[in-house]
């Protein structure tokens, strides 16, 4: 007997008030594809025994007083659920809920908080989300945990217990059994088939192994061993009757015929060394009459130093091997292959040489083209350049360095030197309270798994481009006391105090100019990045708020507010967030926001709420009344206005307590 009808037999309750969670959800027409991962996820809960608040003390008695035979799960359903419903695309918003039940508040509650994985289509989906679900039925849970069970496969209809219907799946158990019954006697009637088919296999074995014993046909037939005693008779008639003395001249003529052979092969040898002495011998007295003529010619050298320099080359070129005739065009060979090796390897540096010779002659008249002006960039005119240089080493120009490096130092190198680093110091501060307010933003939720990065990148604008190019120039190899300056250093320097102190004719024009790039705020562009909070990958950039519903602008309206009032508070994170109005310092910011929320949603009014608390803002809030829901839970107090004749606004203060008390004497 099934539990359940003993559970009801027993309390006398009816099947239909204990309804399994299972017979009252079902997957939605379209989303077939998830069936089998929708199945194996909510398979758990789906078994649970739905018992109200009604039959509980009945239901929970008998379970406890009898010996159930098994495992029994059931959920004790309250009477007060929210009725949310499931977000969109998630595995709670694929389910329906079967119409007319008292248990749904409580399913959609389930749906909704405990089955709220995301349904991800690809795999990147999957690894943002904190609780995800693949239609292969791998499930991503909090803290983590992931789960795939394929000990029974995804599809496997037998397996389901989704439906307040199951006459589909009685038809599909029918048609499986009667498709096995029809195999069962497919196999049957081949088994009957195949015995057949051993038996007469059997018996031809029988008779194969009766003729496989004979090895061969003269077991059986006496003819061929009636002929072979024959000729056995007339070989030995034969032999008997041959005289011994033709064996023996046979075996001598085999042993002469061998010592024959082995003459034979001994005279071929001696006749080829011959042969190869007569060609060795003619190369010789060739080699010989050459190297007389040649010497005829070129008689040989008495000078030591050549004699030796020979000696290293064909000492280099055959090693530990002597100088024979034999190897001697081998080793000229090799000794000339390394001169021509070397002799192209010294051209090629002097070829280098010449040529950065040439380069260093232009790169000196491109930066001198005054003192250059009759000199040109060649070999031919190394004479100039020596003649310049001996020049140069007369005046002495270097002694005066030092007058000028000290007069240079003492004015206005050290003051632009002072200036840029005042002005890197603002802009490291800037990029660092970026920072502080980013570690805020992490925390808030700025759509389900993602949040808000304010990112800064260097301005395009060409003057302050050119602006921090110039202002590197003048102080670059400033620091320290080995400093090298020069004349070019200081009109840098010069021409950039022009333009602040402004140009005859240019005056407005280097005022905004001067206002415009030692603003250091202008040096960035400022944007925003939306991040999925699980992998940190960038989901979408706002550079503005172009091509956004109203709700998405609000939203990012107020996060770049929020952030805007924490830049110039000066806030940072890691603090804990206090209650608006209230705050854990003892300072004050104090924000006033009017009509913020009057056309907004909820949502967007409900984040910004969060984001001013995470700030650590404190708030005074003008809304409607429609509104105090939504900010409700940030605020410690409340103003309430009323101008009930239209000429006699009255303001009541009270705490958040204060309120609730009267809100609910009001309902009640």
């Amino acid at each position: 007997m099934e539990l359940r009808t003993r559970i009801c037999q027993g309390t006398g309750i009816p099947e239909s008030a204990l309804p399994y969670a299972a017979e009252l959800l079902r997957v939605r027409d379209g989303e077939a594809e998830w069936e089998g991962a929708a199945e194996r996820t909510l398979k758990p809960f789906a078994l649970s025994l739905l018992v109200s608040a009604e039959h509980y003390a009945a239901v929970s008695s008998w379970v406890d007083a009898n010996d159930l035979k098994g495992r029994l799960v059931y959920r004790k359903v309250g009477d007060s659920y929210t009725s949310r419903p499931p977000a969109a695309g998630t595995l709670g918003a694929k389910i329906a809920i079967k119409q007319g039940t008292s248990f749904r508040d409580f399913l959609l509650d389930e749906l909704s908080t405990r089955f709220d994985y995301v349904c991800c289509d690809t795999m990147e989906d999957f690894r943002r989300y904190p609780k995800a679900l693949t239609v292969n039925g791998q499930l991503k849970g909090p803290r983590g945990r992931h789960e795939k069970d394929d000990r029974r496969g995804l599809m496997d209809r037998r397996s389901f217990v989704l439906g307040w219907d199951n006459h589909d799946k009685i038809v599909r158990i029918r048609a499986e059994r009667d498709d096995v019954d029809g195999e069962h006697r497919t196999a049957g009637t081949q088994l009957a088939k195949v015995d057949t088919s051993l038996g007469d296999v059997g018996r031809l074995r029988q008779l194969l192994g009766n003729v496989g014993s004979v090895a061969e046909f003269s077991e059986i037939g006496w003819q061929q061993t009636a002929r072979r005693v024959q000729d056995l008779k007339d070989e030995k008639v034969e032999l008997q009757s041959a005289s011994s003395v033709l064996q023996q001249l046979t075996a001598k003529e085999l042993e002469v015929s061998g010592r024959i052979d082995r003459l034979q092969e001994r005279s071929d040898k001696v006749r080829e060394r011959i042969g190869a002495n007569g060609n060795a011998s003619r190369d010789i007295a060739a080699a010989i009459e050459e190297c007389r003529l040649t010497l005829k010619e070129q008689p040989l050298t008495d000078d030591g130093g050549v004699l030796a320099a020979v000696a290293r080359l064909t000492t280099s070129a055959l090693g530990d091997e002597a100088l024979t005739y034999r190897n001697t065009g081998a080793a000229e060979s090799s000794v000339r292959s390394g001169l021509t090796s070397a002799i192209d390897a010294l051209t090629k540096r002097i070829a280098t040489a010449a040529a950065t010779t040439v380069r260093l002659m232009a790169d000196f008249r491109n930066k001198y083209p005054n003192e250059t002006t009759d000199i040109d960039a060649t070999l031919d005119a190394a004479g100039e350049f020596n003649n310049l240089l001996e020049q140069l080493e007369r005046d002495d120009l270097p002694r005066f360095e030092a007058r000028f490096k000290d007069s240079l130092t003492q004015n206005t190198i050290h003051e632009v030197v002072a200036f840029n680093a005042f002005l890197d110091n603002r802009r490291q501060n800037i990029v660092s309270r970026i920072g502080e307010i980013n570690q805020s933003l992490a925390e808030i939720e700025y759509n389900p798994g993602r949040h808000i990065q304010l990112e800064h990148q260097n301005s395009s604008d060409l003057d302050v481009r050119q602006f921090g190019i110039d202002l590197r120039a003048c102080s670059e190899g400033t620091i320290g006391d080995d400093e090298q300056y020069s004349e070019q250093k200081y009109l840098q320097v010069e021409r950039l105090i022009e333009r602040f102190r402004g140009r005859e004719g240019y005056t407005a024009l280097d005022e905004r100019w001067t206002a415009k790039v030692t603003d250091v705020r202008n040096w960035f562009t400022f944007s925003a990045s939306e991040r999925w909070s699980e992998t940190g990958e960038e989901f979408e950039h706002f550079t503005d708020s172009g091509g956004k519903s109203g709700g998405q602008k609000e939203k990012l309206a107020y996060t770049i507010l929020a952030a805007a009032l924490a830049f110039q508070f000066g806030l940072a994170a890691g603090q804990g967030a206090p209650r608006a109005g209230l705050a854990k310092e003892r300072s004050f910011r104090f924000v006033v926001i009017d009509e913020a929320f009057g056309r907004g949603s909820d949502e967007s009014a409900r984040y910004g709420m969060e984001l001013f608390q995470r700030m650590k803002l404190q708030l005074l809030i003008v809304t409607p009344l429609q509104k105090i829901n939504v900010i409700e839970p940030f605020v410690a107090h409340v103003g309430f206005v009323a101008n009930t004749n239209g000429n006699d606004s009255q303001l009541r203060n009270m705490t958040i307590t204060e309120y609730r008390e009267e809100r609910e004497r009001h309902a009640g």
